[in-house]
């Protein structure tokens, strides 16, 4: 299977504004990271962010731990946007 690798923004009909990544295999503390820079610039742009989706085929505790860290520590007053860690299966079954 050859690496895919994606990031994309979408706003929603219900207005909510999302910025995913995409990665084929295992993620990595640093695609999180990668993601979380995307929605400081975005910030910087005035574009607010709801959410930040990084899509794997599996997530480690490392990246998990990060994520976690981010959802309470954010950049000063900008508003957290939700992360979210989901799974080439959890997609493929309907998560989103």
């Amino acid at each position: 299977r050859k690496a895919i690798r994606t990031d994309l923004y979408t706003r929603l009909p219900d207005g909510r504004s999302i910025l995913y990544e995409t990665k084929a295999q295992a993620s990595k503390v640093l695609d999180l990271a990668q993601l979380a820079m995307y929605a400081l610039i975005a910030a910087e742009d005035r574009l607010d962010l709801d959410e930040l989706v990084l899509v794997a085929k599996c997530h480690g505790s490392n990246v998990q731990c990060f994520a976690q860290m981010l959802s309470h520590r954010w950049f000063r007053d900008l508003p957290v946007p939700k992360i979210r860690l989901l799974t080439w299966s959890e997609v493929e079954n309907g998560a989103n």
